[in-house]
């Protein structure tokens, strides 16, 4: 079977995040602030994803957004006076695009708008798969819920509805996928691999809308979509637990061992709280063991079903990438 790129193989784009300095970039609690001062402040600002918030088939929700100035929309900025007043509080000429001293580099942009133009700031919109630029652990996941990410991501969207990016996702979160970004995309400093376009759009991928490999893609799209439902609703129940556990004991920043909670016994989730300078009373004690049981057992069953199908996802593709990735002699 000929290896031919992506680009060649399926009808897919890889796109660029934007590149924005930090002024651009907010947390929940700054978009709250401008969307009751404006409430059209809403269209501009949109849920982030940053590269290192990635992780296989989900994203870490880091509660940071972008504020999505793109020149390509042709803002007129006084339509949106909150934010025109939150990026003036960093200085117009510091925001200029003239490349004068201490400005932006040179562009024909407006000094309120992001330094690139994402003319094709629609397709954050659509399905697409989402990755990071650099990474040693190679992860991709499946997106639909509108974000942007930033310049240290990219993104593969699909110019046709169609099951094609969740088997993708599953071919791409492959062992043998894995094998082939470490000896094709450059290597950074301490084992990282960069996974620019260029190196990866030309990742070996057989036609997977036709025949026999048609029918492999869709038993992936199935196990992708297992996945895709198994780590939200564990991402769900996670957030809700821990949420609980900030706002009943005013903790604003748990320790790193809670955001694996269950796979600590009471006595252990007890000792992580007391770090916190949160200890729990005999009373809250005998309430909160009951609570904490009853999510520990729904999410180790969450968590063993992503493990059984996140194996099976892995050795699934070998079927298909196999004579893609390495000349076969037919007695074998």
């Amino acid at each position: 079977m000929k290896a031919r790129g992506l680009s060649e193989t399926a009808p897919a784009t890889f796109l660029d995040g934007p590149r924005s300095p930090p002024v651009y970039y907010i947390d929940g609690e700054t978009r709250q602030k401008l969307i009751a001062e404006d409430a059209k402040s809403v269209e501009l600002i949109q849920p982030l994803f940053r590269g290192r918030d990635i992780t296989a088939w989900t994203t870490q929700n880091a509660d940071q957004y972008l504020i999505g100035t793109f020149p390509a929309l042709k803002l007129d900025i006084d339509s949106y006076p909150a934010i025109k007043k939150h990026l003036l509080s960093f200085r117009k000429e510091r925001l200029e695009q003239s490349g004068e001293k201490g400005a932006r580099k040179k562009t024909s942009n407006e000094w309120f708008e992001t330094q690139d133009q994402i003319s094709y700031y629609a397709d954050f919109e659509k399905p697409k798969i989402v990755y990071p630029n650099m990474t040693t652990v190679f992860p991709f996941c499946y997106d639909e819920s509108g974000s942007v990410c930033n310049d240290k991501a990219f993104i593969i969207t699909e110019k046709t509805e169609g099951e094609l990016l969740k088997a993708l996702t599953a071919i791409y979160n492959s062992r043998l996928a894995k094998l082939w970004i470490w000896y094709n995309c450059p290597e950074l400093q301490g084992g990282t691999r960069e996974i620019r376009k260029t190196n990866f759009e030309n990742f070996p991928v057989p036609d997977i809308t036709d025949g026999r490999n048609a029918e492999a893609a869709t038993q992936l799209s199935a196990l992708a979509d297992r996945m895709l439902a198994l780590t939200a609703d564990m991402q769900k129940k996670c957030g809700k637990f821990l949420g609980r556990v900030r706002e009943r004991f005013g903790i604003a920043r748990l320790s790193t061992a809670l955001d694996s909670f269950w796979e600590l016994d009471f006595a252990g989730f007890a000792r992580e709280l007391a770090k916190s300078k949160a200890g729990l009373s005999l009373k809250d004690e005998d309430e909160w063991e009951e609570y904490f049981n009853s999510y520990k057992s729904d999410l180790t069953a969450l968590h063993d079903g992503i493990a059984r199908t996140d194996a099976e996802i892995k050795a699934r593709p070998y079927a298909l990438l196999w004579p893609c990735l390495l000349p076969l002699r037919p007695d074998r």
